[in-house]
């Protein structure tokens, strides 16, 4: 968008903008902090699956700081688990 002439930045003026660099649509999302690497650094994540806890290797794609796009290794639907300062909390994810 242009502004019209005379409108622009002046001296002692700010401005703040935001630059979307990648954007993704339909793809599953995990909090990034559900994603710990195996022993030879690949990631991984846990999750339950008929009741049994399971660590499963996946596929990552773009993240953010606070979320993480999974291209394979889950499904929707499927409930991880999440780890944190010693406690085991469950926390199911939407699809996007």
């Amino acid at each position: 968008m242009r502004l019209p002439e005379g409108l622009g930045l002046k001296a002692s003026m700010s401005a703040r903008g935001d630059a979307v660099t990648n954007r993704r649509s339909d793809v599953l999302l995990v909090p990034t902090r559900a994603i710990t690497p195996d022993k030879s650094g690949k990631p991984t994540v846990k999750l339950t699956a008929n009741g049994q806890l399971q660590q499963v290797a996946v596929a990552t794609g773009v993240s953010n700081c606070s979320d993480t796009e999974v291209i394979s290794g889950l499904n929707e639907g499927d409930t991880i688990i999440i780890e944190r300062q010693g406690k085991t909390n469950s926390s199911g994810f939407l699809g996007g």
